[in-house]
């Protein structure tokens, strides 16, 4: 088993403290991998980012070989706040190409995903993700949904992503995904809140 643990302090803004277990098992030529992780979150000092209490538990169990993989994870928060993530950190399992909503208020968030390799160069893969509907309020102006005040959830977020990716040589990789997404705010003030974004990457390495 490999534990993994942090703590980040930040001075008079917030204290992070992190731990995560994996341990992978050998099946019929399989590898079963069981992930546990654990976060809490509180403000510190002066409270420069408010008021902040929040924890996350997370649950993912992996299972593939050289030609295939699957998993399916969980994440559930809880506390009186979301996560204060001016970092851009992302230990949630149960994140998505866009939508990062395990770590708002009082979300339960459950992820299903896995990849084939289709050759030694290509590989098809895709995730589906659920985010049930949270404690958290936005912006009105920041959702361009109405003038002003905070805006309550409507909805379960969803996403749905699948990828192709390509690999020719050792240093260039071209990824083609496509993302569809539901805001846990679509319907406020009849507003559609989805999406659909599709993107090409290509990357070279020198």
């Amino acid at each position: 088993m490999k534990l993994n643990l942090w703590d980040f302090y930040a001075d008079d803004i917030t204290n992070t403290a992190y731990l995560e277990a994996n341990k992978t098992i050998p099946i019929r030529g399989k590898k079963v991998t069981w992930s546990g992780q654990y976060l809490t979150q509180s403000d510190v000092g002066d409270k420069l980012a408010g008021d902040i209490d929040f924890n996350l538990l997370g649950v993912k169990a992996k299972i593939g070989n050289k030609k295939w993989g699957a998993f399916i994870a969980a994440n559930k928060s809880s506390g009186d706040t979301a996560m204060f993530n001016a970092w851009g950190g992302d230990p949630g399992y149960t994140s998505s190409i866009f939508s990062r909503n395990e770590y708002r208020e009082n979300v339960t968030a459950v992820k299903v995903g896995g990849q084939y390799n289709i050759s030694k160069k290509l590989t098809l893969s895709g995730g589906y993700a659920n985010y049930g509907q949270s404690d958290t309020k936005a912006p009105a102006k920041v959702l361009k949904i109405a003038p002003s005040g905070l805006v309550t959830p409507l909805t379960d977020a969803q996403e749905l992503d699948i990828a192709l990716t390509w690999q020719p040589k050792k240093n260039v990789k071209i990824k083609l995904f496509h993302a569809n997404r539901i805001s846990e705010y679509d319907g406020t003030n009849r507003k559609d809140l989805t999406q659909a974004h599709t993107r090409l990457i290509g990357v070279f390495k020198f």
